[in-house]
């Protein structure tokens, strides 16, 4: 079996322009995956409510500038 990876251009292309791109996408309860020191990192909406999970677990954070400080 073969493993096709996307290109650079792919990812490059699906990544937030302005802040205002990211906060559409809270707004409207899109799930995030993203890469912040060396960890993955996803943003999800259950119930209304933002959940920052870390890869293997959820972090208990009320905001993403508490992500910002680990």
């Amino acid at each position: 079996m073969t493993t096709i990876l996307p290109s650079e251009d792919y990812f490059e292309g699906n990544r937030f322009k302005t802040i205002s791109d990211f906060k559409w996408a809270m707004k409207y309860n899109s799930e995030v995956e993203f890469e912040w020191k060396d960890k993955i990192y996803y943003i999800t909406h259950p119930d209304g409510i933002i959940n920052i999970h870390e890869e293997g677990g959820i972090l208990k954070l009320k905001n993403i500038q508490m992500l910002m400080n680990l």
